[in-house]
C-alpha cells in the first residue's frame, strides 16, 4: 500500500514469512525473506534485511510488517 502521494514508491506491507535464510553480500549479513506482495493469485517477493537491524530471530509463517521501496517496470 502506498504510504504517501509524494513518494509513490515507498510502500507499507505485513505478510507473513514464506521463507527465510540467511546470506551475505560485500561483508555484510542479511536475512532473505519470501514474503506474500499480493494474494489471488499469490504473487511473493524477496525481502532483504540487513541482519543488524532484527532484533528477533525470524522464522517462517511468523507475521513482519514494515515499509520499503519498490522498484520495477510493467512487462506487457
Amino acid at each position: 500500500m502506498q504510504t504517501n502521494s509524494k513518494y509513490p514508491d515507498d510502500v507499507s506491507f505485513q505478510s507473513p514469512i514464506q521463507h527465510c535464510n540467511e546470506t551475505e553480500s560485500l561483508g555484510t549479513s542479511f536475512y532473505k525473506f519470501r514474503i506474500i506482495a499480493h494474494h489471488h493469485p499469490d504473487i511473493t517477493l524477496p525481502l532483504y534485511v540487513k541482519k543488524s537491524l532484527v532484533n528477533f530471530q525470524p522464522q517462517a509463517s511468523m507475521s513482519i510488517r514494515g515499509v520499503g521501496w519498490v522498484q520495477g517496470c510493467l512487462v506487457h
